[in-house]
């Protein structure tokens, strides 16, 4: 088992996902998003009451929307809405280019709200003693923090027939109309494991990305969620720093003043020799992946994991019997350190002077780019009115 602490990551992708996370969509801090789950993992359940929105988290919300009160049915339309619209542009810019394209209007994607099918709310005690940091009991969306539901995109089926009718040169012509010529990207980060078990980290630097090179998909996309990522999109450095805040969070000595007393409050829990709670689920994830026999590796809060898988002859009973109860004694050790994280939390006012600190830090944030945001805010306030 390998743990490594990394240095801050700037990434970027190139969206033709299937899943999406609501929380990283929107660009919310991990360290102290609105819904009141922490760094720490476990949260409070009376922290955001408090002290409310912070004046960085107003220009999110002006700039993203403000989804928190909806409905899973109202999330849907609108899902459904977006995905209907981008299709219609897709065929028309596909005609454009001498193509048919049959609108893809059948696999809208599917949006699930997390938190109805758990029971009790993610974050509290309650949830803890169930699933502790939601390691073993795969619930890891949860584990981390921030997102409260999820967008799975459905199958893409309705030009298949299309396709095969199609000679090679003419379905490669097809495909590169619709997602456009190799271009640039916003940077990426690869993890991998080399033949000794070690850890290999490789981070892409961003390369320049123009809708003149962009296919039908991503033109369609930038005209219903603007261009965001392309070197058209005028507010691109602001939106880099803004992606960059969490780790300014992360960096302030106050903070780290936090995890010092959280590891001491850990260590008389028997949890000893903790720098962050980054660095407890990042062990928990090597250690269950390993248990599984999976050889993986990941990133957590900034601590890197990689598994080494045990072997287990499953012809043996007497080696099942044994490895049964490595997976019994984790999951009981999991959820003791999920309530002794949210016991610690709860101790020293975890949540609240974070929440404290990150306010601070969004004032100062919005002091130096106050500006760039009211621009970015109006700009996606008139996009939404139509």
């Amino acid at each position: 088992m390998t743990i490594q602490k990394c240095p801050a990551i700037r990434r970027g992708f190139k969206a033709k996902c299937v899943l999406l996370a609501f929380g990283a969509v929107l660009g919310l801090s991990a360290c102290a998003s609105t819904n009141g789950t922490n760094d720490v993992g476990v949260a409070s359940e009376s922290v955001t009451p408090q002290l409310g929105r912070g004046p960085l988290d107003e220009y999110r919300l002006r700039i993203f929307g403000d989804f928190a009160g909806e409905t899973q049915e109202q999330a849907q339309a609108r899902e459904t809405a977006n995905h209907l619209r981008i299709e219609q542009l897709i065929a028309a810019c596909m005609l454009e280019h001498g193509f048919t394209y049959i609108p893809e209007t059948d696999n809208a994607p599917t949006v699930t709200f997390l938190a109805a099918q758990l029971g009790p709310q993610i974050g509290s005690r309650e949830w803890a003693e169930l699933y502790g940091f939601g390691v073993s009991s795969n619930q890891s969306f949860a584990a981390g923090g921030g997102s409260d539901r999820m967008i799975s995109q459905g199958a893409n089926a309705a030009n298949d027939a299309l396709l095969a009718a199609m000679s090679d040169a003419e379905a490669e012509a097809w495909h590169e109309a619709l997602w456009g010529n190799d271009q640039g990207h916003g940077g990426s980060v690869g993890l991998g494991i080399d033949e000794d078990g070690n850890l290999i980290r490789e981070e892409i630097e961003p390369e320049p990305r123009s809708l003149a090179d962009a296919g039908c998909q991503d033109i369609a996309r930038a005209e219903v969620h603007g261009a965001s990522g392309f070197d058209e999109f005028e507010f691109t450095a602001i939106q880099r720093e803004l992606g960059f805040f969490a780790q300014m969070v992360a960096n302030d000595n106050r903070v780290a003043q936090l995890h010092i007393e959280w590891g001491a409050c850990m260590a008389e829990f028997g949890f000893p020799d903790l720098a962050a709670v980054g660095q407890l689920r990042a062990e928990l994830n090597s250690e269950w992946s390993s248990l599984m026999g999976r050889t993986e590796a990941g990133m957590i809060d900034g601590f890197y994991w990689v598994s080494t898988p045990v072997e287990i002859n499953w012809s043996d009973q007497q080696a099942v019997a044994e490895q049964v109860q490595r997976v019994n004694a984790f999951e009981s050790r999991e959820i003791e350190a999920a309530l002794a994280s949210y016991d610690c939390n709860q101790q020293i006012s975890f949540d609240q002077r974070l929440l404290e600190i990150d306010h601070d830090l969004q004032q100062q944030f919005v002091n130096m780019h106050r500006n760039e945001l009211e621009a970015w805010a109006e700009y996606a306030e008139s996009r939404r009115a139509g």
